[in-house]
């Protein structure tokens, strides 16, 4: 009782208060006839706040506290649609509550051969953390929740770069590295055995000794890394073409029998090292004719082999390719 009267009291005040500042404003009658259009709408306000209605809203779902070991590979939905029941006010206050987020963790669900799955005894327990007393749950869409998954293992895996390197000014990788040089990735079941990542590039220019490109890592399915870009750093030398005069021998030839070549010098034709030009020379390359090519051919000519070559040169080419030759008989040294 003593309540109502306080409360009686309190409005009677302020709607005093609102007349007299009415009055200031408009005068005398018009200020009247807006105060009783304010307590009319108050009324009417009131009235309409206390009968009941329904009111559907729309709540994210979304799952928190994954285990390492396992992947979320597809979820039955995203989102929930709940419908209420209760009175105008009650209703309003639900749907003005912000962060209305339906947070799932893994106590929440039990997996169960690649799938997992939320009761809808779970899930209606857990929205109505979000309405106001006096607000009933009259349905959820859907009422039960579930989502797939695999498991997954952590590994560390090595990178490498296997596209192609486009030469500028006669530069030749001569290797790289990347930093990182191996990253931690998550591998599911599905993708099997992995043994290495790649840098997903199909080709770098070379135009100078050292050449860094930020890189991607190609994707792979069911591999995921949550650093998927490296540093790729490729080093390399530059080239000028060289010649020498090389003189033509024969191999397993037997004994008592040699080759005669026409010609018995040949051109051969390489890159070589900038810096190395004058350390390459006749002594480091060997020219052949096999007589297991001469023993396997139908004409009087037989190509020519390279028997050895340097390490440190690139796109070496014999001119001619072939020769015309003579196996001749040799008698204790003598023709």
């Amino acid at each position: 009782m003593k309540v109502r009267r306080s409360f009686s009291i309190t409005m009677a005040n302020m709607l005093k208060k609102i007349g007299v500042l009415l009055q200031k404003i408009f005068g005398g009658e018009f200020s009247i006839f807006l105060l009783f259009l304010v307590i009319t709408f108050f009324f009417w306000f009131a009235q309409k706040m206390s009968r009941n209605y329904e009111y559907s809203m729309q709540i994210p779902v979304q799952i928190v506290d994954v285990p390492d070991n396992v992947r979320l590979t597809g979820s039955a939905t995203d989102k929930v649609i709940v419908t209420l029941n209760g009175k105008g006010l009650a209703l309003w206050k639900s749907s003005r509550k912000k962060e209305k987020v339906l947070e799932i963790n893994s106590l929440s669900y039990k997996m169960t051969r690649g799938r997992a799955v939320l009761s809808s005894q779970f899930v209606r327990d857990s929205i109505q953390n979000f309405i106001t007393i006096g607000t009933v749950i009259r349905s959820i869409e859907p009422d039960t929740l579930s989502f797939l998954y695999e498991e997954q293992r952590l590994e560390r895996l090595p990178v490498f770069y296997e596209g192609v390197t486009e030469s500028k000014n006669q530069y030749i990788m001569d290797n790289y590295y990347t930093t990182p040089d191996s990253v931690d990735v998550f591998v599911t079941e599905s993708a099997g055995s992995v043994d290495a990542l790649y840098v997903d590039l199909a080709s770098v220019g070379l135009d100078a000794d050292t050449v860094v490109v930020y890189a991607k890592l190609k994707s792979l399915p069911g591999v995921y890394a949550d650093n998927d870009e490296v540093v790729l750093t490729l080093c390399s030398s530059q080239y000028t073409e060289k010649s020498l005069t090389i003189p033509v021998r024969g191999v397993n030839f037997p004994q008592g029998k040699m080759l005669k070549s026409f010609p018995s010098r040949v051109e051969v034709v390489f890159w070589v090292k900038m810096s190395e030009y004058d350390v390459v020379t006749e002594q480091d390359f060997a020219v052949v004719v096999d007589y297991n090519d001469i023993l396997e051919g139908l004409s009087d000519k037989v190509m020519l082999r390279m028997y050895s070559v340097p390490a440190d040169v690139e796109r070496v080419r014999i001119i001619p390719q072939t020769v015309e030759y003579l196996v001749e008989d040799v008698y204790n040294g003598l023709w």
